[in-house]
């Protein structure tokens, strides 16, 4: 199986993965809008003046294109390919326990993550969390899971959870703390 075909499996995927969420992915743009040039008036001295047109430019957001959300895939995909590759090579092609399984969904959550920031630099805040979301999922279930002992496999979604849970929980510790407002 070649890349471009991964790619496309894993696009296909992701796509089949954002329609069932029924959330958007929003991408920041600016819409323009100019003012209309008021009426010229004269001030006490007699002399005229005409205010210039003025052009407002106000950010906004449109939601991206099943069309862009492949494009966004098709460059973010390959990073997290790479950093996926090494991870395996250090586990080689055994199946996982439950402790590797978390461990390897942790890294995994980690690649994506850096992989979207680098790959989808217009998305931000929750549209970029919403778009790892989408893609750790299909990653999960594609790389993490089949590697899963059989009888452990029920199990994969309870791991997935914590992992996603432990990792937003982290993020809200310490990368994101909350504001202290000071006592009076």
């Amino acid at each position: 199986m070649t890349q471009t075909t991964t790619i496309a499996e894993l696009n296909a995927a992701l796509l089949a993965a954002y329609r069932r969420s029924g959330s958007s992915l929003r991408i920041p743009t600016q819409e323009t809008y100019r003012i209309a040039e008021p009426e010229p008036f004269t001030p006490r001295e007699g002399s005229v003046i005409i205010p210039q047109t003025l052009t407002v430019y106000l950010p906004t957001t449109v939601a991206i294109s099943e069309e862009q959300l492949l494009a966004v895939g098709a460059v973010v995909w390959p990073l997290i390919l790479d950093g996926l590759a090494q991870t395996r090579l250090a586990l080689a092609d055994r199946k996982l326990s439950l402790i590797e399984a978390g461990a390897l969904g942790t890294t995994l959550l980690g690649i994506v993550s850096k992989a979207v920031v680098a790959g989808a630099p217009l998305l931000q805040d929750g549209n970029a969390e919403r778009l790892v979301g989408l893609l750790f999922g299909v990653a999960w279930n594609r790389y993490v899971v089949p590697r899963l002992p059989v009888w452990l496999r029920p199990l994969a979604p309870v791991v997935y959870g914590i992992v996603v849970r432990g990792l937003e929980d982290l993020y809200r510790a310490v990368i994101k703390p909350p504001k202290l407002v000071p006592t009076p």
